[in-house]
């Protein structure tokens, strides 16, 4: 028997993060469910989804010698019943044979220490877990078929390190254009472009674009002409969005391969596949040469166009009529016959008054983006894809949300 004590508050919020990556079901029952891992004092703790996967690490109290062992936990018996324990010392025992082919020298190591093609066996235990006035038990899976992704030293790219504030704005900013069903597999991602003297962040889903640029020499050796870059898979993406934010103010440091990226942070390591299909060329689409530009108040405009979109029940879409110093929006579904309109005050210094249409939850995720007091509709010509930026933005930052009008309102 196995014996160890870790503290029940650390290990329920890595539990509870790392739940959040692991997939409801699987072709493989293992990759839904915890791969817990007992090394020289340490428990780690995996989960993933064959996308992506993150381990955690947390010190413990052993009793006695401890060996190298594996052994697989559905979330369903531990996480709930450990997040509802006041905070107190946790002592597990573990009751069954370990699974585990130790890495030798030399042997390709996916993140916690096994080769992806180790298959050292399968079986069962017992594991019990001990608290003040109480226990639970229940059976775990003693496993080593884990579905680990590659980081093959041979196939390293390049290292490099980026400040977590930075990256988590972007991937907060690119997530209004992310689509999980996006048309087409190679828009399913945020895109990253390294110049030598900037930072390129993207995504579309084909019908909106958002482009995050932070000025700066972020990856040594990159070219201005031919970019080193990668796509991100919408599944990493958006489990790191709601992860980053905890490690504010440190740098994470990534290391890329030929086909996978690994993420070091504090204790964390994210591994992560990447998308192969090329990313779509973004800069083609950007409307040059403005001509119109209209500046509306961003609290104003989002609460219109929220309340009307929570009347028309997210149906159809919302028409923007220009006049002088005016906007008039249209929300109206035939369908169920309901219609709603509203004014607004904008800047129009050229006059602008050609009516346009607008998908109202794209809209309204675009506008979610904009932090400043002012928004601007920046249009090149009706024919062409609207541009909505923020009246200002932190020094050597910028943000471009474009969407296409769905069609010519007066047609």
């Amino acid at each position: 028997m196995i014996t160890f004590k870790v503290p029940s508050g650390e290990l329920s919020a890595m539990l509870q993060s790392i739940a959040r990556a692991i997939p409801p079901t699987h072709t493989n029952p293992i990759m839904t469910e915890f791969l817990f891992r007992i090394k020289n004092s340490v428990l780690y703790v995996t989960g993933g989804s064959g996308v992506f996967q993150i381990t955690d690490s947390i010190a413990i109290s052993a009793e006695g010698d401890m060996e190298d062992c594996y052994f697989s936990v559905n979330p369903s018996d531990i996480v709930d019943y450990v997040k509802d324990l006041p905070e107190q010392p946790l002592t597990f025992q573990f009751n069954g044979s370990c699974s585990a082919t130790a890495k030798e020298e030399g042997d390709t190591d996916n993140g916690f220490g096994y080769d992806a093609g180790d298959t050292g066996g399968s079986g069962e235990g017992q594991l019990t877990i001990l608290f003040d006035e109480g226990e639970f038990s229940f059976s775990v899976s003693v496993s080593d078929q884990f579905n680990a992704i590659d980081t093959p030293e041979d196939k390293k790219v390049d290292s490099f390190s980026l400040d977590v504030a930075m990256l988590s704005k972007g991937l907060e900013y690119t997530a209004a254009s992310l689509d999980s069903n996006a048309p087409h597999a190679s828009f399913a991602g945020v895109h990253f472009a390294f110049f030598p003297d900037r930072l390129e962040m993207v995504a579309t889903n084909g019908f909106v674009l958002t482009l995050y640029t932070v000025q700066g020499s972020f990856l040594p050796g990159a070219d201005q002409s031919n970019s080193t870059s990668f796509t991100l898979p919408e599944a990493t993406a958006s489990y790191l969005k709601s992860f980053l934010p905890r490690y504010l103010g440190e740098e994470v440091m990534i290391t890329r391969y030929e086909k996978s990226i690994k993420l070091n942070l504090a204790t964390v390591e994210l591994i992560s596949t990447l998308n192969e299909l090329s990313f779509p060329a973004y800069h083609t689409i950007i409307p040059q040469d403005i001509e119109y530009e209209l500046e509306l108040d961003t609290a104003v405009l989002m609460g219109k166009v929220r309340r009307m979109n929570k009347f028309m029940k997210d149906e159809g879409g919302v028409v923007f009529t220009p006049n002088n110093d005016k906007i008039q929006i249209l929300a109206r579904a035939e369908a169920t016959n309901r219609q709603a309109k509203e004014q607004i005050s904008v800047n129009n210094p050229k006059n602008f008054s050609m009516p346009f249409e607008l998908n109202n939850m794209r809209f309204q995720k675009l506008l979610g983006n904009i932090e400043s007091d002012t928004v601007l509709i920046q249009i090149k010509d009706i024919t062409r894809s609207f541009m909505v930026v923020p009246g200002n933005m932190p020094e050597g930052t910028s943000l471009i949300n474009i969407i296409s009008a769905i069609n010519n309102p007066n047609s």
